[in-house]
């Protein structure tokens, strides 16, 4: 899964995503649902062959997040994903029992419970999210237990200009959801992909100007 995105001569810190799933590059929720759908027909197809498992490797994976050129508040907010301590509905039901857990971001579409692993991975809305990304599907399905051990694995099998992208998206999924709570909607996976890209190129971009002014 993934779109091609391509630069505005006009305007270089915006992204103009290209949707490959339909003849004329445009993106439509149907066809990004059926893109997923097919995508995990192709992964339950190869099920039957051993894939090698991916060692995590904690120290590598911590060393480097700390110094991955993504803006501070998006390392800060992947620390607390791995620690499990950011307010999803299924941590508040703890702590509040009548507190309804259904997902937000696919309200009535979903009976699923909002815990980090659905909303970062197998909510329908994330996985439209990541369908416009040009992550491979097969690396981020790959679910290894806890979310630490998830991000470590995921984080170690990309290239550079990926794993920030990765990381930007986890973010900004966070803030969506965020957004949903508190307004009571949330952007639409389009917008929340392409305001990812922009926030990380616009960070990138003013750091290099602090850098050539140094």
């Amino acid at each position: 899964m993934g779109c091609e995105i391509q630069h505005s001569a006009t305007s270089p810190m915006h992204a103009n995503l290209t949707w490959k799933f339909t003849t004329q590059g445009k993106f439509t929720v149907r066809s990004a649902y059926r893109a997923i759908m097919e995508a995990e027909e192709r992964e339950r197809a190869s099920s039957s062959t051993v894939q090698p498992r991916i060692v995590v490797s904690w120290d590598k994976f911590w060393t480097k997040l700390w110094v991955v050129p993504v803006p501070p508040r998006v390392r800060l907010q992947v620390w607390k994903f791995c620690a499990e301590a950011v307010p999803t509905l299924q941590n508040l039901q703890r702590r509040r029992p009548k507190i309804d857990q259904q997902c937000i971001q696919w309200g009535a579409n979903t009976k699923n419970t909002e815990m980090l692993q659905h909303m970062l991975l197998e909510c329908p809305f994330t996985k439209i999210v990541w369908a416009l990304s040009n992550i491979p599907w097969c690396i981020l399905s790959a679910w290894i237990g806890s979310i630490s051990e998830w991000f470590s694995s995921v984080f170690q099998q990309l290239n550079r200009a990926d794993q920030q992208h990765f990381l930007t998206l986890c973010w900004a999924l966070w803030q969506n959801r965020n957004k949903a709570v508190m307004e009571g909607q949330g952007k639409e996976p389009l917008k929340v992909a392409d305001s990812a890209f922009v926030f990380l190129q616009n960070y990138q971009a003013a750091r290099r100007s602090q850098e050539a002014s140094d």
